[in-house]
């Protein structure tokens, strides 16, 4: 199938995330590694940390809760004036007009508007996703698109100005929500600016593992410094499909 698309004229670039089976074959195909597709992992409630050790004590998990909750940096965080948050099931024409004034922000951006959104998103992915609003006096600032599955929140996007301070407003606020919700972790997939993986970090998500997704591409031109360069994507796991 990739032979056949790679040897169509219309395309001079292609990207993939392949699997373990498929990314042997593709890079005998000729593809490139462009970068690493990191798992960042928020635990929230120590009951995420049982599921993996399969070790539980009462005692143990309110001690462990307790720190975590200590040293989670959204207890530390106060909402700025004007902004206010909310949870929704489908996107409007709010976000078609936010998609207008942010796409230019993003050097490597996927389609975001409120076509390809409601048709990525929709019931027909086999997956109920939810969208957490991010407004500054009523005008949509940010968002990010999950799931829930066996408690744990998985952010397959997030979007916002490209603004320091909006982005941590953003991760902040859903950190709490995260929280306030009864979730026990929150996982995310990125990659791109060290904006977002700098706020990443700040609010306790760590790397999961040593052995992330790779994300291939084929290139049929020479001049590929721009799009090597990880600062200038913003990539996560709804778009890898």
């Amino acid at each position: 199938m990739w032979k056949a698309i790679w040897e169509n004229e219309k395309y001079s670039w292609l990207y993939a995330v392949p699997n373990q089976k498929s990314k042997p074959l593709l890079y005998k195909g000729g593809a490139k590694q462009l970068g690493k597709h990191n798992k960042y992992v928020k635990v929230i409630m120590a009951e995420y940390l049982y599921k993996k050790t399969k070790i539980r004590n009462m005692i143990l998990s309110l001690l462990l809760n307790s720190v975590i909750r200590l040293f989670s940096r959204e207890f530390r965080y106060s909402r700025p004036l004007g902004i206010s948050v909310s949870c929704i099931n489908e996107f409007d024409d709010r976000f078609d007009a936010f998609w207008e004034k942010v796409k230019s922000q993003y050097p490597i951006i996927g389609e975001r508007n409120v076509r390809f959104l409601q048709w990525r998103y929709s019931e027909k992915s086999g997956r109920k996703y939810r969208i957490f609003s991010l407004c500054r006096d009523d005008e949509l600032i940010g968002y990010v698109v999950f799931y829930v599955r066996s408690q744990s929140c998985h952010i397959d996007d997030i979007l916002c100005h490209r603004d320091p301070i909006v982005a941590e407003t953003l991760i902040a606020e859903f950190s709490r929500f995260g929280r306030d919700s009864g979730y026990e972790s929150i996982h995310v997939k990125y990659f791109g600016s060290r904006l977002f993986v700098s706020v990443f970090h700040r609010y306790n998500f760590y790397l999961r593992d040593n052995n992330p997704d790779e994300i291939l591409f084929y290139s049929k031109d020479d001049n590929t410094g721009e799009l090597l360069k990880e600062e200038n994507w913003h990539f996560l796991n709804g778009d890898s499909d």
